[in-house]
């Protein structure tokens, strides 16, 4: 597959007998359309494997060393049988070989959620780290506890702040919301990881008043940043002394540390990809501009959405 492929691939299964094979190289256009192919491979297969699209090293097994053992949970899918007599099951979209522990160890991005969070403000980049960059997403809550965001949906965090682990981390994203214009949240505990984090160089994206957090951390105190308004962080931050470095922009990206307006989730989102190489710069652009003007150029509308413009 290297030698048919050289710039790099993807791969899907989305039915046991159906295995595809996606370039690195092409277009947004042409990926959404393979990923619309394997939705539909998926949605009417025999036996349904994965919906996603996967780096080809997330299915290669691993050797576990010293992890404990796994058992075979309902809902697992026998996966295949090597030549030594090893055998591999799915689970989600995670190898495992039987009786053995799971083969992936990506680090995974980790959002922050809380009772009414502004659900909106991640979801451009969430949607895309996890369609189109095929990253894990995990959510974060300050508690175990199920919470509801603005917009009322109920969340159950997969882990809670206590249980964090910074290695385990590709970025932490602080979405917005009212409870950041106080302070009656596990401050201490929040700002440490914070801290830990920007000094490994793992980013850190806060957008709106989760901007707040890090004014609190002091981390906006030597680099350039913004937030909602010049005078925000002021006015609910008292630590906050980095008003030399504040830049009027929808969103601002410097040392691993992204912040932007509640006004600009698209721009936010555009951030995070660059910072993590998710697009080329021209695919950046193009998923820009179609996001934050409505533009979807002609070359990227597919044959059924034409009949459906006339």
């Amino acid at each position: 597959m290297g030698a048919a492929f050289p710039p790099g691939y993807e791969v899907a299964l989305p039915d046991r007998s159906c295995g595809l094979a996606l370039s690195a190289t092409v277009s947004i256009g042409e990926r959404r359309e393979f990923a619309d192919m394997v939705r539909r491979s998926f949605e009417g297969a025999t036996i349904p494997m994965l919906e996603d699209i996967l780096s080809p090293e997330a299915l290669v097994p691993r050797s576990a060393g010293h992890r404990e053992r796994a058992r075979v949970q309902f809902g697992d899918i026998p996966f295949a049988r090597d030549t030594a007599g090893e055998q591999f099951l799915l689970r989600d979209a995670t190898v495992f070989r039987l009786d053995d522990a799971p083969m992936t160890n990506h680090r995974a991005i980790h959002v922050l959620i809380f009772d009414g969070f502004a659900d909106w403000e991640p979801a451009h980049a969430l949607a895309e780290l996890r369609r189109s960059a095929k990253r894990t997403i995990r959510t974060v809550g300050f508690t175990g506890s199920p919470i509801v965001s603005m917009g009322g949906l109920r969340v159950m965090p997969d882990l809670e702040l206590a249980a964090f682990r910074p290695d385990a981390v590709e970025m932490l994203i602080l979405p917005g919301g009212d409870l950041w214009e106080r302070t009656d949240y596990p401050r201490s505990a929040l700002e440490s990881l914070i801290a830990a984090l920007l000094a490994e160089e793992t980013p850190v994206a806060a957008i709106c008043a989760g901007t707040l957090a890090l004014a609190r951390t002091h981390a906006l105190d030597d680099r350039r940043h913004t937030s909602n308004m010049r005078s925000y962080s002021p006015a609910y931050a008292s630590e906050y002394a980095g008003q030399a470095h504040y830049v009027d922009s929808p969103a601002v990206r410097d040392r691993h540390m992204i912040t932007a307006s509640g006004l600009a989730s698209v721009d936010f989102a555009r951030a995070i990809f660059a910072e993590l190489d998710v697009f080329t710069a021209q695919d950046e652009a193009l998923w820009f501009d179609m996001f934050k003007h409505g533009r979807i150029p002609e070359g990227n509308i597919t044959r059924g959405e034409r009949r459906r413009h006339g």
